[in-house]
């Protein structure tokens, strides 16, 4: 019983209804119903067009014909149920070559997806090197100057290149980079007003007079080790999204992880059963059947086994 109360239907609105129904009884034109027939395609399988069922997927019913000529030739079916069991030997090989090149666009497409990825992180990595080095050669550049004191746009600097939380070596650095504050002037090396990066002046004596030489030599020197190491660095990053292309890598990269490679195993699997079972019904067949007489050949050979063009597995 339904749960929503039905309108009232009146003799004039049921003959509105008789009316509108009269006014469409399907496609009528030869290109309504061919788009009719089109929409019946699934996957190939029960498509009253299978041949433009093929197309659908990419697949030339050509190559189909030309299959199942091959395999009537090499089968050599008798009419009638022999010949059926035959073409449906045919339709199952299709659909095993249909398996494999599921599997392989399934790769392709994870592949590109890869190739894109390294792509990307290569431009990144490139970009982000060229920055840093920038900065550094900067930095560098700044300290070769004799009168060379620090301030807020070379503690940026180092910030923007070594993050605003330094450890180990790179604390060293800034430690150094502090202590060349112009002396008498520890406001050259204040942070302005609502700045929340680095610390521009910890409590660190200030090298002055002739021990300012060596604190800015040993400085330039820690820098120009920092570019050397970046850029081994960032070769090895390169080389290491290079070697994504080595086939090894892409073999690792195809295992069955895809959502759909348990489908597709166990289409290919189903596939192969369904040649194998045919073949062996084929084969038990042939084992009770006497061969063929010439006149019985000549007969066969006269009939005509041609599948339909808008005929598929």
């Amino acid at each position: 019983m339904s749960l929503v109360k039905s309108p009232e239907m009146t003799p004039a609105k049921t003959a509105a209804n008789q009316a509108n129904a009269h006014l469409s009884h399907g496609p009528a034109t030869l290109e309504g119903m061919e788009r009719l027939r089109d929409a019946n395609t699934v996957h190939g399988f029960y498509s009253q067009a299978e041949g433009e069922a093929l197309r659908a997927l990419g697949e030339d019913p050509e190559d189909f014909k030309t299959l199942l000529k091959e395999v009537m030739a090499a089968w050599q079916p008798a009419p009638g149920f022999e010949a059926r069991l035959v073409k449906r030997l045919a339709r199952a090989l299709w659909r095993c070559e249909r398996d494999d090149r599921w599997q392989e666009s399934v790769a392709v497409r994870q592949v590109q997806g890869l190739d894109e990825n390294v792509a990307r992180l290569t431009r990144e990595a490139e970009a982000r090197f060229k920055k840093t080095q920038a900065a550094l050669k900067w930095l560098v550049e700044a300290t070769k100057k004799e009168d060379f004191t620090t301030g807020f746009d070379e503690i940026l600097a180092f910030g923007e290149v070594f993050g605003e939380d330094p450890k180990g070596r790179i604390w060293d650095m800034l430690m150094i980079l502090y202590r060349l504050v112009q002396p008498g002037t520890p406001e050259r090396g204040k942070a302005p007003a609502g700045y929340e990066g680095l610390q521009a002046m910890p409590d660190l004596p200030i090298a002055e007079g002739h021990h300012r030489p060596a604190v800015r030599r040993e400085l330039r020197e820690r820098l120009e080790a920092e570019m050397e190491a970046r850029k081994v660095a960032h070769e090895q990053e390169l080389k290491d999204l290079a070697d994504t292309a080595n086939p090894y890598y892409r073999t690792t990269l195809l295992a069955p992880t895809h959502p759909q490679a348990q489908l597709m195993l166990r289409s290919e699997d189903s596939n192969f059963r369904r040649v194998e079972r045919l073949t062996n019904m084929l084969l038990r067949i042939r084992a009770k059947t006497p061969p063929p007489t010439p006149a019985t050949h000549t007969q066969y050979e006269g009939e005509s086994h041609d599948v339909d063009e808008n005929k598929g597995p």
